[in-house]
């Protein structure tokens, strides 16, 4: 009866553990350029800049990204790295950060300067000072960027989860099944 118990508590413990909220969010975004907005006296390319950010939770304020993905073509700065992250020496600069609740994006923005190791001196903006702007900031190119300058009414916003752990009750069936075959493997066992 004893192994039972001891397999029994164990379920109970693993349960408890890995029905906890383990997941983060993915917040897509998206600003499109418009070219009637003055962008900081650099020449505007036309298009649409999307990514998505990483490392936010839900039902929190002033959140900044670990890491911003582009996934839109940046060849037009002459950039080569897609993933802005702490490689890439960020300096938020604004750091007020964005706002989600209930799974929505309610408000906020953020600016920072990072470095492209081809395009180098680079600038992101989503509603920081009112911009939603990708633009370069330094280096051997022309000062060029794409955005427009509609504050937090100017990008979308898509919030999704970005997990791939299992859900609880996946968790919860794979132990059942462990404590199964650990009570039927001692009955068995005895003569």
């Amino acid at each position: 009866m004893k192994p039972v118990f001891a397999s029994f508590m164990v379920f109970l413990l693993l349960a408890s553990v890995m029905s906890a909220p383990a997941h983060g969010l993915i917040v897509a975004f998206s600003f499109a350029d418009d070219n009637a907005d003055p962008l900081f006296t650099r020449a505007h390319v036309p298009g649409t800049v999307t990514g998505k950010l990483h490392g936010l939770v839900d039902n929190a304020n002033n959140q900044l990204p670990t890491a911003i993905e582009i996934t839109s073509d940046i060849s037009f700065l002459g950039m080569t790295d897609n993933m802005i992250d702490g490689d890439n020496f960020l300096n938020f600069w604004d750091p007020t950060g964005l706002d989600i609740n209930g799974g929505v994006v309610t408000g906020g923005g953020f600016a920072l300067n990072f470095f492209d190791p081809t395009a180098f001196g680079t600038q992101f903006r989503l509603n920081g000072g009112g911009y939603n702007v990708l633009i370069n900031n330094t280096g051997p190119g022309p000062l060029i960027g794409t955005g427009n300058q509609d504050g937090f009414a100017g990008a979308t916003y898509r919030v999704g989860d970005g997990s791939t752990v299992p859900e609880p009750a996946t968790a919860v069936l794979a132990v059942f099944g462990i404590g199964g075959l650990i009570i039927r493997r001692r009955r068995r066992a005895t003569p």
